[in-house]
């Protein structure tokens, strides 16, 4: 007999048999060396394949409408400077969280040699698709102080104006003023 548990993107299956096992295992006291009787509801041990893996990501309030299933993901790791992981969106969940005032989204990524951990933090990019006469600026140009976005528009003869705006979708160093 054997139970089934869901870990990142697979469902792998435990057998009570002993045999070569790969992957994290995590035991839930059943301890090989004393001999105890494993019963068919009783779990022995949770096995995780983790050659590909899902990453929850939370998509702010005003972002989510940019977000689609299929849009392609890359993820990075702080500790692994020039290491890039591409996946996609795979599942956008249909609520948003009532305190963060995020949307979760879940992306799949393959993840040769299994540095992708569970419970790691990482920095995500979910890019969109073209957009066509839209007005972008440097991301640096873009003051946000909290209440409001602004940017400073040089009027000539040394004369400068701060002007409110409403910005759109970071792409890199880019921003998009919507308005």
């Amino acid at each position: 007999t054997g139970t089934t548990h869901s870990f990142g993107d697979r469902a792998s299956t435990a057998s009570t048999e002993s045999g070569r096992r790969s992957g994290p295992a995590a035991s839930n006291g059943a301890d090989p060396a004393h001999r105890r009787v494993v019963k068919p509801a009783m779990k022995v041990m949770s096995l995780g394949d983790l050659s590909s893996i899902w990453i929850l990501a939370e998509v702010f309030e005003r972002q989510s409408g940019w977000v689609s299933v299929g849009q392609p993901a890359e993820v990075r790791l702080s500790y692994q400077p020039g290491k890039v992981w591409e996946g996609v969106v795979e599942y956008i969940y249909p609520d948003l969280d009532p305190k963060t005032r995020t949307l979760k989204v879940r992306l799949r990524f393959d993840n040769p040699g299994e540095l992708l951990k569970p419970n790691m933090y990482a920095n995500i990019r979910i890019f969109g698709g073209p957009k066509e006469d839209v007005i972008v600026i440097p991301l640096e140009g873009l003051i946000r102080t909290g209440r409001e976005e602004r940017v400073i528009i040089d009027l000539g003869e040394g004369r400068f104006e701060a002007r409110t705006v409403t910005a759109g979708i970071e792409s890199g160093d880019y921003v998009e003023i919507i308005q």
